[in-house]
């Protein structure tokens, strides 16, 4: 008798953790959802560098393309945005809305960003 009961607290427990889940961080779709004014592409390599210190576009929605120019995975996020994340083994591709300023692109694997992974993004 006590197992079922236990099973039926594990279920109940399991289906409020699925529903929160739901309902907490923004999904990698949601950054998708604008259409793209502009297109920003951005190459890393194995030397832990992007293929520019600084890149430019201008405010709305940005269409981000990620390449690997080499065999070591990286990610690419936008500091102080939660809402964007893209990882490569080989490329990848997301939109982002972003409003005129200076914005920092990193790469958060463990010793990238140090190793030199960093630029900066110029948003008129």
């Amino acid at each position: 008798m006590c197992m079922h009961r236990s099973i039926a607290s594990l279920a109940a427990l399991t289906t409020s953790a699925i529903v929160l889940l739901g309902c907490g961080a923004p999904s990698e779709d949601s950054a998708s959802q604008c259409t793209p004014t502009s297109e920003v592409t951005v190459k890393g390599d194995d030397a832990l560098k992007f293929d520019k210190e600084r890149y430019e576009t201008t405010a709305g929605c940005v269409n981000f393309t990620y390449l690997n120019e080499g065999g070591i995975p990286h990610t690419l996020l936008i500091k102080n945005n939660d809402e964007f994340l893209l990882q490569i083994g080989d490329s990848d591709e997301g939109t982002v809305e972003l409003e005129p300023g200076q914005y920092t692109l990193y790469c958060n694997i463990t010793g990238h960003e140090a190793g030199g992974m960093v630029a900066e993004l110029v948003v008129t």
